[in-house]
């Protein structure tokens, strides 16, 4: 008996399957024809690495430049944020001033 052969976008796909169907390793399996075993081996394979939060690891050196002008600009944006955060409290926190020297009745 010769053994099947399966395309990347296959693997790939049971992959996905497995990680975001809501179904049993074995149903997927029983389902795609193909052992749980042989699933768990595509996993390790083909799944994004834990803790992924921030998306794929950028490819080349000009992707990373890029990615670093950007969170720059954005780093920028943030700290202006905070500083007129930190201005407007400062300004609604002060007692009012009295510039007529008191009130006289």
């Amino acid at each position: 008996m010769k053994a099947k052969r399966y395309d990347e976008a296959f693997k790939r796909q049971a992959v996905e399957l497995m990680l975001t169907g809501g179904r049993s390793v074995k149903e997927i399996a029983a389902d795609l024809g193909v052992s749980a075993f042989t699933l768990y081996q595509w996993k390790k394979e083909h799944a994004p690495p834990p803790g992924g939060g921030g998306g794929a690891a950028p490819k080349s050196m000009a992707e990373v430049i890029r990615e670093n002008a950007e969170l720059r600009k954005e780093l920028e944006y943030v700290r202006m944020q905070r500083d007129i955060l930190k201005k407007t409290a400062f300004i609604l926190g002060e007692p009012p001033r009295n510039t007529t020297g008191g009130s006289r009745r």
